[in-house]
């Protein structure tokens, strides 16, 4: 057993940044937390400093460390080798054909996170040592879908979240029009991030080093981002100009159905899955986004204008290194097939790098690029993080999604600190295309890269090659302001709202009711009610500003949609509750079933949906019917006879585990009455 008296040390020879030191101090006050750290600022080297400031207080401290490659936990294994006093035999790895278990004496163990999601959690409660353990989930933003997430069944005692970018978006942008962006792309509060899976599990945002302010620190090198905006040809611009046409008519006709366009696209694939009558509209709008979305990535200006830029930063210096990304494994070996043929003399010094390709074969072309026997290294960009990347002179964003961790994680591979052989600091240089006046400019609404790369680092250019680039003053577009960047005192009700649509959602009913997402009451919201229902032009869902409790609502003008203003909404008022001045204080869940009421030949009855092989299928119960259930049905009716007598319209009940049915309307909950049985078949 280590004791105190002999506790290992896991930072020989480093003297921590003072961000580092800061940063452990925050995640050190609750022993839980996601530490939000820009790629290259020394992430692996915080997370070895907080397990030595651990094992002083509790000598039998465990440690999982997951990793979402097998190159990352070789990296991890190599610093704990370098950098640590424990002994050898205690260290140990899972995944990647290796079997470490604490049950076989291992302290520290390195997880690959397939491995970990199934045997991580069984291993610690077998061990015994969940009491003791640490989890550090590195480029925890890899660890949110649903199957990654089983690691978070694993007892322990610390969690400590890594990664550039912790938030993490469930379902990948797909570019079809400004409507179906993600409002929250960019943003990078913890408001919204703590209320995610990883921010549930890990911990908040405890800390936040920028690009920028590494920059600043002297942590990672200075450096320019210069932006380009290509052209398609005539015959690409009349298939982008057909995709299009094809797109907004179908999202008009999805629309009119679903009402609604912040879901749109993953109602489109739900929809598309199916074989109702709106599935073709719903194929055909997710097909022919797809079509145009590979038009755009396989514009021809593209190799084109990187093979100019390399040409140029050849020509000044022959032994130059590059990475160039792109966003899938074909368009990959198509480029670098293309820049072999553009540039015969470096065509045995350019090599492409994704996960199909064996892990020997990976390994030996990243070592290449680091001894500059490969110059131009061809890579997917989503798929290179985990890679001990050598410093590169210059990056080539080829084609970028709107994913801001993808951006960031990108210029983090690319931008090391890094001397010449005459001790000279080189000055890595970012290039980023776009396609001009297409959904690309998209990526530009979604983050301001002055802000968050610095003002003076930034170079906009129209570029049309072989010319030379032009010069341009500013992005194609500026992402909407923040709400704190808002003048509240110049805002009416139902003014245009020049701010983004974000915030926590929530839905108003034709009832009265405001509820959150998962169902919880808000009481005393009447007047508020029916401010969104006067703009909105009746009841719908609608967001509230995280600072400062804005409430706006979309509304659909023409065929765009339109954020605008509600009003002002204090948190003190603006709170869920499971019970309500009504009186009744039992349960409010729905373990019983929702129902609606509706009239049918001139009678009341109760229904309820029931989904049966993928359809929809509603069943309903009469007062009146032989079925043993009509005398609880009918007592539900009289109730709600009684509440319309009263002025009070109520279409919808839900029984609760109790066997309460309950109705809530102008944020109260009512109780119908007390049923006999369940009214749904189990």
């Amino acid at each position: 057993m280590v004791t105190n008296s002999s506790t290992p040390q896991f930072s020989q020879g480093i003297e921590l940044h003072g961000w580092q030191q800061d940063a452990l101090d925050a995640w050190m006050c609750s022993g839980r937390g996601t530490v939000k750290v820009v790629t290259g600022a020394g992430k692996t080297i915080l997370g070895l400093s907080i397990i030595e400031r651990l094992w002083k207080d509790d000598p039998e401290l465990r440690v999982a460390i997951v990793v979402p490659t097998v190159v990352l936990m070789d990296q991890w294994r190599q610093e704990l080798a370098n950098r640590s006093t424990l002994d050898p035999g205690s260290v140990g790895c899972a995944g990647g054909g290796k079997q470490a278990s604490y049950q076989n004496g291992q302290r520290v163990i390195i997880w690959v996170l397939p491995t970990a999601s199934r045997k991580l959690a069984d291993d610690v409660v077998a061990a015994g040592v969940g009491g003791n353990l640490l989890l550090i989930v590195d480029e925890c933003h890899r660890s949110g879908a649903t199957v990654m997430s089983r690691i978070f069944r694993t007892p322990r005692k610390w969690s400590l979240g890594l990664s550039a970018t912790p938030e993490r978006h469930e379902d990948a942008f797909l570019p079809i029009n400004d409507e179906d962006l993600p409002t929250d792309e960019g943003s990078a509060e913890d408001i919204e991030y703590h209320r995610t899976t990883l921010g549930k599990e890990l911990g908040p945002i405890v800390y936040e080093l920028s690009l920028n302010r590494a920059i600043e620190l002297g942590v990672l090198p200075a450096f320019d981002v210069r932006h380009y905006g290509l052209a398609l040809n005539e015959q690409e611009r009349a298939q982008y100009d057909a995709l299009s046409h094809s797109i907004t008519d179908a999202r008009r006709e999805l629309q009119g159905v679903f009402g609604g366009a912040r879901k749109l696209v993953s109602f489109a694939r739900k929809i598309a899955a199916g074989t109702g009558e709106m599935a073709p509209v719903a194929r055909r709008f997710i097909n022919d986004a797809q079509a145009r979305k590979r038009l755009l990535f396989r514009a021809s200006a593209r190799p084109k204008a990187t093979a100019y830029l390399l040409q140029e930063e050849l020509a000044e210096n022959p032994w130059a290194r590059a990475i160039l990304f792109h966003e899938s494994i074909e368009e990959v070996e198509h480029l670098a097939e293309r820049l072999k043929e553009e540039l015969p003399t470096y065509k045995d010094r350019i090599a492409i790098e994704h996960s199909r390709l064996p892990g020997k074969q990976r390994a030996a072309t990243i070592s290449a690029f680091g001894d500059a026997t490969v110059q131009v290294l061809v890579s997917v960009k989503s798929l290179i993080e985990g890679f001990n990347v050598p410093a590169a002179d210059l990056g080539i964003v080829v084609a970028s999604s709107t994913s801001v961790r993808q951006r960031v994680q990108t210029m983090g591979r690319v931008l090391r600190r890094h001397t010449t052989a005459d001790g000279k600091e080189k000055h890595p240089r970012m290039h980023v295309f776009y396609i001009r006046d297409t959904v690309d400019d998209a990526i530009y609404g979604l983050e301001d890269w002055g802000k968050s790369t610095g003002y003076e680092r930034n170079e906009y250019f129209h570029f049309l090659p072989p010319d030379q680039p032009a010069s341009e003053a500013g992005p194609p577009r500026l992402p909407l302001p923040s709400e704190e960047e808002i003048d509240e005192a110049g805002l009416m009700k139902g003014d245009v709202y020049p701010g983004r649509y974000e915030g926590e959602e929530f839905t108003s009913d034709t009832q009265g009711n405001i509820k959150s997402l998962e169902g919880a009451l808000v009481p005393g919201a009447k007047d508020i009610w029916e401010s969104i229902v006067d703009v909105r032009g009746g009841p719908g869902r609608f967001v509230v500003t995280p600072q400062r409790h804005f409430v706006l609502v979309r509304t659909l003008e023409g065929d765009s949609w339109t954020t605008r203003y509600v009003g002002h909404w204090g948190l003190t008022s603006f709170t869920t509750s499971s019970e309500s001045d009504s009186g009744y204080s039992g349960p409010t869940d729905k373990a019983g079933g929702e129902y609606r009421v509706r009239q049918r030949s001139g009678r009341r009855i109760v229904c309820w949906e029931v989904r049966t092989n993928g359809h929809k299928e509603e069943h309903c119960i009469a007062p009146d019917s032989d079925d043993p259930r009509s005398a609880d049905v009918s007592r539900v009716l009289n109730a709600v006879e009684e509440l319309q007598r009263k002025g009070v319209i109520l279409r919808r009940f839900q029984v609760n585990s109790n066997g309460d049915a309950i109705g809530a309307f102008a944020g109260r909950w009512q109780l119908l009455t007390t049923l006999s049985r369940p009214l749904r078949d189990e």
